[in-house]
């Protein structure tokens, strides 16, 4: 055997078998694709069939991957050699008569030309597939090693009487010559060309791939593969491996041809493997949701060789610090998703997730057991019904895509990709799209290029406005792969109901209760009687401004309260002082004597710090408007202060 690879395990069980350990999806599903693109450093129109496929990849993101393959006249072995005996092999399997050329999911034995892989992607993603196949592995990075299980199952009769598995092994960022590359630019970097998704092995035994027999509907299988990655790659002029720069794709084809459809690998490089070795693949909020309180969604990958069954989570967060016990059973190179509620308590804020307990024991996090990801509350849409997007797309507007989902996932429009442009400079895109009402839903920008629209190739931006023209949401385009925003149309027909109390009937009146739209003005008035003078506005006790009038706008139902003081006496608020506000380390409490505690709140009331001092420390606190609660010989002073 020609690789370093040995084939662990084969198992093929009964339908009724799959359980929520397994990762591979057993829906029906349509059919993803591979392009197999064979190509070389002397084409000359080879760099124009890398943008196509780029454009492709930008259009269908997850469910399109290239693999270029250098072979042939146009492929020399000078550096950086791209060349490898299994892109040969499968390279003579086609009838080839011209560079570039290609398969989409190997339809045949004969290639086509870079004009019609768009029109043959659409045709192969609209067809439905007998079968779904997924990928996730680990790689340790002193050893090379790496451990890849691939699951793969029949949703119905698959084709033929036996079918072949094949794991293919691409790099990218290789730097080096390439005739054309003038054709496509968003790849050339210091007079170099940067070639991307290179094939550079197969690990299946053989380039065709690993056959399977059964492929009757509801039959599982499931492959597990180690293989030891080279340092190098090619002879002669061999290229390095980087291993961050690898990426794994799977595929189940008829024989050698036809692929019925593919997936990407998911792959983590961790040196973090023992009996008990949980890995976190990915945490993020839930998509799509309404209000301040959304799930945060963990997925754990169990790469070592017990099975777990339990797990402590820590969230740390704006609001504290909160933990999720889970119970269950992750199977060695099994996966589980862990959800767990949180109350935003800021716009946007971040959450860090540890895995702090396995199977009952501690567990000390480390590389791969902890993970973040950003928390923002839904922008709240108070037009009639719809929303128009403006996307300033950059030079490169062909890796542009973006969608607009409603609650229940469907797509209510989308756009991309768009026409590159010739030189560095920006396009507007706008679009006009009527939304539901009380509806929540997702909007999500994607560049392909994974440098987002503003990154030197013109000042490339985003907003979201309202039927009126408000602009409701506004990016400056510099993110990676992709960005999104939450959108509550809770619009016009919401009314909320405004309460307005006094602390003392006899110190005055207020006016501004009422039943409100949202998005209406509230004007809120206090107007002291003889004697009283007018203090401030108050939620739950706590002090939201001293305005008269307060004015502000209607998201929600609302009790305040207008408290009132006897002109002749001295307030709590006129004795005591905090300084400096706004604050970054250490607040500090004056004129008041016999401190019984300090209490710091949120803008939701929540308890964030507290202190028996005259004194507290905020430097950990997130930035924000927050409230300091003093008792001090039994009298309690509330105060507002910025941290900065």
């Amino acid at each position: 055997m020609k690789k370093s690879l040995l084939l662990i395990s084969l198992f093929i069980v009964a339908a009724f078998q799959i359980n929520a350990q397994n990762f591979v999806s057993t829906t029906p599903s349509n059919k993803n694709v591979i392009l197999e693109e064979f190509t070389g450093r002397n084409c000359q129109y080879c760099p124009d069939g890398h943008r196509i496929s780029n454009e492709i990849a930008a259009a269908h993101p997850g469910r399109y991957w290239a693999v270029n393959i250098h072979w042939g006249s146009f492929a020399p072995t000078s550096y950086p050699n791209l060349n490898v005996t299994d892109g040969g092999t499968i390279h003579n399997g086609f009838s080839i008569d011209g560079y570039p050329t290609g398969t989409v999911n190997r339809n045949g034995q004969v290639t086509i030309n870079r004009g019609q892989w768009p029109s043959a992607t659409n045709t192969q993603l609209n067809q439905s597939s007998c079968a779904n196949i997924a990928a996730i592995g680990v790689i340790n990075p002193t050893t090379r090693q790496l451990t890849l299980k691939v699951e793969l199952y029949y949703t119905s009769d698959g084709p033929g009487t036996s079918n072949k598995v094949t794991v293919a092994m691409l790099q990218d960022n290789i730097l080096g010559s390439q005739s054309g590359m003038s054709a496509n630019p968003s790849q050339i970097i210091n007079g170099q060309y940067n070639h991307m998704h290179i094939l550079r092995d197969i690990i299946t035994p053989e380039p065709w791939g690993e056959t399977v027999t059964d492929i009757s509907a509801g039959s599982f299988h499931e492959f597990t593969y180690e293989y030891t990655i080279p340092e190098t790659i090619g002879s002669p002029n061999g290229v390095n491996v980087v291993l961050e720069d690898l990426s794994f794709l799977v595929w189940v084809a008829e024989t050698n041809y036809y692929i019925i459809t593919a997936n990407e690998a998911q792959v983590f490089i961790t040196e973090n493997q023992s009996a008990i070795s949980p890995v976190i693949a990915s945490c993020e909020q839930n998509s799509i949701f309404c209000g301040n309180t959304t799930d945060v969604v963990t997925s754990v990958f169990n790469v070592g060789t017990d099975n777990i069954t339990s797990m402590t989570l820590a969230y740390e967060y704006a609001g504290g610090t909160t933990e999720e016990e889970w119970t269950g059973n992750v199977a060695p190179y099994g996966m589980t998703g862990i959800s767990h509620s949180i109350d935003i308590v800021t716009g946007n804020s971040d959450v860090e997730v540890s895995i702090i307990k396995v199977n009952g024991a501690t567990f000390e996090p480390g590389t791969g057991t902890i993970a973040e990801t950003q928390l923002s509350i839904p922008t709240i849409v108070s037009s009639n019904g719809e929303l128009t997007i403006k996307v300033w797309h950059d030079r490169y507007g062909n890796q542009v895509t973006w969608k607009l989902l409603a609650s229940d996932y469907s797509i209510i429009a989308e756009g991309g990709p768009y026409q590159q442009l010739p030189s560095n400079s920006t396009r507007l895109q706008q679009v006009t799209v009527p939304i539901e009402q009380n509806d929540c839903l997702n909007f999500t920008i994607y560049d392909a290029g994974g440098d987002g629209i503003n990154n030197g190739h013109g000042e490339g931006h985003w907003q979201i406005e309202d039927e009126l023209g408000t602009v409701i949401y506004q990016s400056n385009g510099q993110f990676e792969d992709s960005e999104s925003i939450n959108i509550n149309s809770l619009y016009s027909t919401t009314s909320y109901s405004i309460e307005v109390n006094i602390n003392n009937s006899e110190a005055g009146t207020v006016t501004g209760t009422g039943v409100y739209n949202l998005g209406d003005e509230v004007i809120l008035t206090a107007i002291p009687n003889a004697g009283y003078q007018f203090d401030s506005w108050r939620v739950a006790g706590f002090i939201v401004s001293r305005d008269n009038p307060y004015v502000f706008t209607a998201t929600s139902n609302m009790s305040i309260d207008a408290y009132f003081e006897l002109t002749d006496g001295v307030s709590d608020y006129d004795n005591l002082t905090i300084f400096p506000n706004p604050v970054s380390d250490k607040l500090y409490i004056g004129n008041v004597k016999n401190i019984n505690s300090v209490k710091v709140f949120n803008f939701c009331g929540q308890l964030m710090k507290s202190s028996s001092e005259a004194s507290i420390d905020v430097s950990s606190l997130p930035k924000g408007i927050y409230f300091v609660s003093i008792m001090a010989d039994g009298q309690r002073t509330d105060k507002k202060f910025i941290k900065e």
